[in-house]
């Protein structure tokens, strides 16, 4: 099945390409994520859900009063969400219980709007004001690039290994891993 997030509800899309709407009151998706049998997603009102064959298993909001959830992936860290201030939180869960294990601040970064993986496994963030990635021992570092720190959207891997930043005011901004000398 495919799964969309719409303006008005979430929607499955079958095998014979049926457009089903789930009617659980789920609109405007910033974030969709499968974990398993598990669809992770985050609304723009901040709350977090979890669903399991269809149904609601867990509507979650952020215990941080000032913060609301604005992202959600399986990650090689495990399920993580992010935050609309510098919180990010892991999670574990299955049927009948979610738990956040940990919480880590990814100060100066704020409203982290995407949350992606790598090959070697860092864990890239992207946000309002810049991005940066948390490396196997979970250590928060902020990429400083000069005019190429605002509006990042997303942070992609091609098949070389090379990352590709994407900016909504700058552009895209390629990084290699060697400099190519002809």
């Amino acid at each position: 099945s495919i799964y969309v997030g719409t303006t008005h509800e979430l929607c499955k899309i079958d095998r014979k390409f049926n457009i089903h709407t789930l009617n659980l009151g789920i609109s405007y998706l910033n974030s969709l994520s499968l974990y398993m049998d598990y669809l992770l997603c985050v609304d723009n009102l901040g709350t977090l859900y979890i669903l399991k064959d269809d149904r609601i298993l867990f509507r979650v909001t952020c215990d941080d009063p000032v913060a609301y959830y604005t992202s959600v992936n399986v990650t090689s860290h495990g399920i993580v969400a992010a935050t609309s201030t510098n919180l990010i939180e892991f999670f574990v869960f299955n049927d009948n219980f979610i738990k956040v294990t940990r919480r880590l601040r990814v100060s100066p970064l704020a409203n982290v709007s995407s949350l992606t993986s790598d090959s070697n496994g860092m864990l890239w963030l992207c946000a309002d004001n810049g991005f940066g990635y948390l490396d196997l021992g979970n250590r928060f570092h902020l990429c400083n690039y000069e005019n190429y720190n605002s509006a990042i959207e997303r942070v992609m891997e091609d098949y070389e290994g090379n990352l590709w930043v994407a900016s909504s005011r700058h552009g895209v901004m390629k990084l290699a891993k060697s400099d190519f000398h002809n």
